[in-house]
Parts: structure tokens; C-alpha cells; sequence
């Protein structure tokens, strides 16, 4: 017996780490790891069907959270790749989304049965992005579904942040002198007349 305490002593601990990380995908130990991370937001919708069931998540294949109808909660994820997946206590099957995270960076997440109609208009699973999912997330996000469970992106603060670039005043006054170097062009080229190309260059300045 003796003999093989050493074996039995590593084994328990190899178990505990195991254990361990199955409850937190990652371990942060100081200020520098913390600012590498990015944060998620996982809310559920409030729905009659599977009400009682609670949405396992998992992170990069562990578990990190149970999301109670109508409940939500946040996590911190890493960044870089990160798979999300989401599943029914005792239900086959799961819906799966794949993204790049940035760090510092937040994304919301809504969880509903997949047959409820709340999907219903939901284009590729993804919503509230408009033509920033085409020219941000195209190349970075995926997603499966299956189970009981959907799971798509309703928000994030990538496009908060690229909303609000866009409508900056230098971004508008650089739109407006190219359409105004258009016009003239227009113009010079005996395309429009005086009276059309006065009154759109007052449109154009606001006058």
C-alpha cells in the first residue's frame, strides 16, 4: 500500500487541477493577464418553453456558467479565438458561435430555444450589427446550431466604437468635399447645368 501512496497522491492532485480549470477556463494572476481579456455577456431570454431548463454554457470546452430562464451573466473570456457553446441539461445536441475577441473588449450574447420565435427575421444567426457583421465579423465568426438551445451576438463594443468613428465630424466633411469635387466635375463637363449644380452645392453645405 505504501507503494503506491505516491502514485494515488499525484493522481488525486492531477484530478483537483482538472476539476479546477472545469469551473474557470483560465486562471488570471495579475494586472497584465487581465487587461489580455475581453468580457462576455450571456443573457437569456424569458420563454415559456424549456423554462425550467437551465443553458449550460462552455468556453473553449469547459464549463462556465448556467444561464436560468430570463437570468444572464458575464464572464471574462481571453483573447483570440474562443468558441462558445450552449446546451440543454439532459438535451443532445448544441449551438456553437466561434469569434476573435480583442482585448478589452465586450460582446453580448442572447441565448433562446431554437424553436421558439424569437429567431424568426434573424439573418445568420446574428443581429443588431447591421452591415458592420459584413465588414467586421465576416471573416472572424462562425457559428452551428443545434440542441435546444440557440445562442447568437446581439451586441459589442467593436461596433460601438466603429458606429461612432464613422460619424465623426472629419469623417462627414471628408464625405461631403468628395461629393462636392463630384459635382463640379459634373458641371464642368456640361453634365448638369448652373441652376442644378448651384442648388446642389447649397444642399451639399447646408445653406
Amino acid at each position: 500500500m505504501k507503494k503506491h501512496l505516491p502514485v494515488l497522491i499525484v493522481l488525486l492532485g492531477f484530478g483537483l487541477v482538472s476539476s479546477l480549470k472545469a469551473q474557470d477556463n483560465f486562471a488570471i494572476t495579475s494586472p497584465e493577464q487581465l487587461s489580455e481579456t475581453a468580457t462576455v455577456e450571456l443573457n437569456r431570454e424569458r420563454a415559456f418553453l424549456f423554462s425550467a431548463l437551465k443553458a449550460r454554457v462552455r468556453l473553449n470546452g469547459s464549463r462556465v456558467a448556467q444561464v436560468k430562464n430570463g437570468g444572464s451573466e458575464s464572464i471574462r473570456i481571453p483573447s483570440g479565438r474562443n468558441t462558445l457553446a450552449v446546451s440543454g441539461f439532459g438535451a443532445p445536441g448544441e449551438s456553437t458561435v466561434s469569434f476573435i475577441a480583442k482585448p478589452g473588449e465586450s460582446y453580448s450574447f442572447v441565448i433562446a430555444p431554437r424553436s421558439s420565435n424569437f429567431w424568426a427575421g434573424i439573418t445568420g444567426g446574428v443581429f443588431g450589427v447591421g452591415l458592420l457583421w459584413s465588414t467586421a465579423f465576416e471573416s472572424t465568426f462562425s457559428s452551428s446550431e443545434g440542441g435546444t438551445f440557440g445562442i447568437a451576438l446581439s451586441g459589442s463594443s467593436e461596433f460601438n466604437k466603429k458606429t461612432i468613428q464613422e460619424s465623426t465630424p472629419s469623417a462627414q466633411t471628408d464625405n461631403v468635399e468628395k461629393e462636392l469635387l463630384e459635382l463640379k466635375d459634373l458641371y464642368e463637363k456640361g453634365l448638369i447645368d448652373e441652376e442644378v449644380y448651384k442648388a446642389k452645392q447649397k444642399e451639399l453645405l447646408g445653406l
